[in-house]
């Protein structure tokens, strides 16, 4: 599970959402607002993926609680994806806000 006191949060898409999971699950630090633990569960009932963020990982940037290595796995394929997060602007005010899609889009190219 984790490394330190969490609570446990399920969410229950709405059918409107057209969600693949029937069912992601976030176990939330008690002390701190981040996530430690995520898993998803398919319309089956199976759970199907799994992420973690190890709370020895977890820094204090400014005010904002961030964890810099998590990794998700898809337990169907066994595979994985890691993030490890090296440098962090906590806040940042953005220049403009984009009206559409194609516009983050065009911003990006």
């Amino acid at each position: 599970m984790t490394a330190a006191p969490a609570t446990s949060v399920e969410v229950v898409p709405v059918a409107s959402a057209n969600s693949e999971y029937s069912r992601p699950a976030h176990w939330i630090d008690k002390q701190h607002p981040v996530v430690l633990r995520t898993q998803y569960w398919d319309h089956d009932g199976i759970a199907v993926k799994e992420g973690t963020a190890p709370f020895a990982e977890v820094r204090e940037i400014e005010g904002v609680w961030v964890p810099m290595h998590a990794e998700m796995k898809n337990l169907v394929s066994e595979s994985w994806s890691r993030l490890v997060i090296e440098d962090f602007e906590p806040n940042p005010v953005p220049r403009s806000r984009p009206s559409s899609r194609s516009a983050v889009s065009k911003r990006t190219e």
